[in-house]
């Protein structure tokens, strides 16, 4: 039994995979509209700013702006969280 491979991941590496993503979408949820859209296409999606910025049709030091303030808002809800106790690390 122990010679079979198994590619699949582990039900503890799911369970912590999917435990990452419900922090990653609470987090999400309590960021605005404007930068939450915004980090998730910098950040998760790959788009540039000006890319971003023709997207949305606003200026590209709009967009820097929010991303800058998307940023420190997921660093503080993030770090709210693990002083809740929600995160490990």
């Amino acid at each position: 039994m122990d010679q079979i491979p198994n590619d699949r991941p582990s039900v503890l590496a799911e369970m912590e995979t999917k435990q990452k993503q419900e922090l990653l979408d609470r987090i999400l949820s309590r960021m605005s509209e404007k930068r939450r859209v915004v980090f998730l296409l910098f950040e998760m999606q790959g788009y540039s700013g000006s890319e971003i910025a023709h997207l949305l049709d606003v200026p590209v030091n709009t967009i820097k702006t929010r991303l800058y303030h998307a940023r420190k808002d997921f660093v503080r809800l993030l770090a709210e969280h693990k002083d809740a106790g929600d995160v490990d690390r």
